[in-house]
């Protein structure tokens, strides 16, 4: 078939595969997002992109319920791609039909985004046996399928393939779609900088968009194909901000940042990457959302950005990243078991595993985890026990036992001097100490030595005549170490 004729049965097989879609036009009537770009489409109208987008890769199962929920908390803008092995195309398009008939929400008011996957092997939605060209037609039909549209937002090729020729002419089939308007804005995914550059020297229609990984530890935050992308007016889409960066939700300038701002860490990432001109992929994988990622009406200094920035520089020193693996042996040297739970990118804790009571170390549980990722520990009753963040700084193998030791200061406000007990197990006092009387309104009585104890033990304070006076239980959710402050009689001023 010559190539025109070719094209134009491709073009009549799109209109064929098309679901008749609501409205039309460029107004976006529900559109929450509070951060919206704006780009010259193929049809000459203005798409508006929004600048945090929602990632639905590796949702399997979940997908369409996932999806439903961040529409419902306002995301917009969808990712999705035509890859049966991380993606359910299919689910996010049921997730979207439902929004239209429950949220009074039409087609024009999202942001749609796919992919054409290439070298999909036996998993391909397409014919494998067919020329490249082909292939991207089919999955593109199979695309406007599965998201009951008629057009694309944004079509990406999700990698550079194995060399640019074949490179061009997937491209040129991305072109021809871009001309008959299915699809508004091109792409590319997974691209490092020369292979971007040679794409922007032969493409007839320019990328829009540049889909990478944007990790610190990954080529300084993926700084070369950023800084061709701003000379070259592409917008960089950075995927895996929270995921491959998990270490920098410790680092005390983003810790510290958050607290100024009265947001999380994860909060902190994000707007330093909108900060750079990115657009935000974000992807939480647990059932529980919350719309933080669209709370970040606030502006990081300079400062904060220059280090944060700073963070991808080689001479920086970080030597782990998100992707650091950790063997991590478990075990429970408490009288209770304890749940051990992961707490996931979005905040969530996912319970991965039960410890016994007394267990040795013989008799550990052995995970597997990752450089950054942080692990809380709680007792049946859901009280925090304990946290742990993998360190790849403290080797690859480590070793993890829930002994919950507490170091307390024990001070007083009581007027007398007093004698601490230990309660022991068996009901019995065991002599712990004293403190001394405060002298004068303001000072307080101090103990003798500071109490070196574990989660759950009790103890109490007792005066000169046996008397008791103030009982206390070591909490470990209060922290490793902890000051206990013994008031004053009830009555007396302070």
């Amino acid at each position: 078939m010559a190539p025109d004729m070719e094209r134009t049965a491709w073009l009549l097989a799109v209109v064929a595969a098309m679901v008749t879609a609501e409205g039309g036009g460029n107004e976006l009537p529900g559109w929450s997002d509070k951060f919206v770009r704006e780009i010259i489409g193929s049809d000459g109208f203005v798409v508006q992109v929004p600048t945090i987008m929602y990632g639905t890769a590796h949702k399997g199962s979940a997908t369409e319920s996932h999806t439903t929920d961040a529409i419902k908390l306002g995301y917009r803008g969808i990712d999705t791609a035509n890859q049966p092995k991380h993606y359910n195309e299919a689910a996010v398009g049921k997730a979207l039909q439902a929004s239209y008939a429950k949220l009074g929400l039409a087609r024009e008011s999202f942001f749609l985004q796919s992919k054409y996957t290439p070298s999909q092997g036996a998993d391909a939605p397409y014919d494998i046996s067919s020329d490249l060209a082909a292939q991207v037609r089919e999955s593109l039909i199979q695309s406007l399928t599965n998201l009951h549209t008629e057009y694309l937002d944004s079509y990406i090729v999700h990698d550079p393939l194995s060399n640019h020729d074949d490179l061009m002419v997937v491209w040129r089939t991305l072109e021809d779609a871009y001309e008959s308007g299915t699809v508004k804005l091109l792409g590319i995914s997974n691209v490092n900088a020369d292979q971007l550059l040679r794409l922007l020297a032969d493409a007839k229609i320019k990328p829009t968009f540049v889909q990478n990984r944007l990790q610190s530890t990954l080529n300084n935050w993926d700084s070369k194909v950023r800084d061709l992308c701003k000379k070259n007016g592409v917008v960089y889409q950075g995927f895996s901000i929270i995921g491959s960066n998990r270490f920098l939700l410790r680092e005390k300038a983003v810790v510290t940042a958050a607290k100024w701002y009265g947001v999380t860490p994860a909060q902190v990432l994000i707007k330093w990457a909108l900060s750079e001109g990115a657009i935000a992929l974000v992807s939480p994988r647990t059932y529980v959302f919350k719309n933080d990622n669209l709370e970040l009406g606030f502006t990081l200094s300079t400062p904060e950005l220059s280090i944060i920035t700073n963070y991808g520089h080689p001479d920086r020193g970080l030597k782990y990243s998100g992707t650091t693996k950790i063997t991590a042996k478990m075990w429970n040297d408490m009288g209770e078991a304890v749940n051990v739970y992961w707490d996931d990118p979005t905040g969530s804790e996912v319970l991965s595993f039960t410890l016994p009571p007394k267990q040795t170390v013989e008799a550990a549980q052995v995970a597997t985890t990752y450089h950054g990722h942080r692990f809380v520990i709680r007792n049946r009753a859901g009280h925090k026990l304990k946290e742990w963040v993998a360190d790849a700084a403290a080797g690859e193998e480590q070793e993890v036992a829930i002994d919950l030791q507490i170091k307390a200061a024990v001070q007083s406000m009581h007027p007398d001097p007093l004698s601490i007990f230990w309660v022991s197990p068996d009901k019995s006092e065991v002599s712990n100490g004293a403190l001394t009387a405060p002298v004068g309104d303001n000072s307080l009585g101090v103990q003798s030595t500071d109490i070196g104890t574990w989660h759950g033990h009790r103890f109490l304070t007792r005066d000169k005549n046996n008397k008791k006076i103030y009982d206390f239980v070591m909490d470990m959710a209060k922290g490793g170490t902890q000051v206990i402050t013994v008031p004053r009689p009830r009555g007396e001023r302070y």
